[in-house]
C-alpha cells in the first residue's frame, strides 16, 4: 500500500508540472554578431553630405555626425567639420557590397564612392574583403578610405 500511495503521489505532481515543461534557469541568450564601424571626415556646412546604399541589405545601418574634434575647442565653433560615424549591424549571413557617397545633393559630379564588401557569416560574425576609393583626385586626396573596425 505504501508503494502504490508512493506512485500515486510521483504521478500527481509529474502532472502537476504539465505536459512540455521545462526548467530554465532564465532566457537563452540569442547569438549576437559583430559590429562594424567606419568613421569619415565630413563637413556638412559645406552642403557636402554622405549617403550609403547596400546590395543586399544584410545591415541595419546607423548614422551619427558628430561636429568637430572632442579633444579640441573646435568643437563648439560654427562651420567646423567633424565626424560621420556609421555603425553596420548585420542581420542576415551572406555577402553584401556597402557604399558610402561623399558629395553634394545637387551636383552628382562631386559625388566620391568608397566600396566596402563584406562577408556575414552564420554566427553574425563579419569579415571586410575589400575596399575601393574613389577615383576622384579632389575626392580621393581628401581622405584615405577608413579602415572598418569589427567589434
Amino acid at each position: 500500500m505504501m508503494i502504490e500511495l508512493l506512485i500515486i503521489g510521483l504521478a500527481g505532481m509529474l502532472l502537476a508540472a504539465g505536459p512540455g515543461k521545462t526548467e530554465t534557469s532564465g532566457p537563452a541568450a540569442a547569438p549576437q554578431g559583430q559590429t562594424v564601424m567606419l568613421d569619415f571626415l565630413s563637413n556638412p556646412t559645406t552642403g557636402y553630405t554622405w549617403s550609403y546604399a547596400q546590395e543586399p541589405e544584410l545591415f541595419e545601418i546607423r548614422q551619427e555626425y558628430v561636429e568637430g574634434d572632442p579633444g579640441e575647442s573646435t568643437a563648439v565653433m560654427v562651420g567646423v567639420g567633424g565626424e560621420e560615424i556609421f555603425e553596420l549591424v548585420p542581420v542576415k549571413a551572406g555577402e553584401a557590397t556597402v557604399t558610402f557617397t561623399y558629395g553634394q545633393a545637387w551636383d552628382p559630379t562631386t559625388a566620391g564612392n568608397y566600396v566596402y564588401t563584406f562577408e556575414i557569416g552564420e554566427d553574425l560574425s563579419v569579415v571586410c574583403t575589400g575596399v575601393t576609393e574613389p577615383e576622384e583626385p579632389e575626392i580621393g586626396s581628401w581622405q584615405d578610405a577608413p579602415e572598418p573596425i569589427i567589434d
